[in-house]
């Protein structure tokens, strides 16, 4: 949860680091529901540290890149579950 909020806070836009915030505790209850994809876990912290590579080397449009690829395979992810959410 840290991470994004990380990586919004570097915009330094108050207003997207509190929506993040806002997320993050939904997110947690969602993640707490949803534990039974271990595997989707490893997915995500592979994606997570490819985000930092490409803002470490300061390669902007490889980071919207990979950030855009990381929402869409989240957005997959919740379509997914959205069966175990609903118990």
């Amino acid at each position: 949860m840290r991470f994004h909020e990380t990586i919004v806070g570097a915009s330094g836009n108050p207003f997207f680091l509190d929506t993040i915030r806002r997320l993050n505790r939904v997110r947690r209850l969602l993640s707490y529901r949803s534990m039974l994809d271990r595997k989707r876990y490893r997915a995500q912290c592979e994606e997570h540290l490819a985000i930092l590579d490409s803002l470490a080397r300061r390669d902007q449009d490889e980071a919207a890149d990979r950030l855009r690829a990381h929402l869409a395979h989240t957005i997959e992810n919740l379509a997914r579950i959205r069966p175990i959410l609903s118990r």
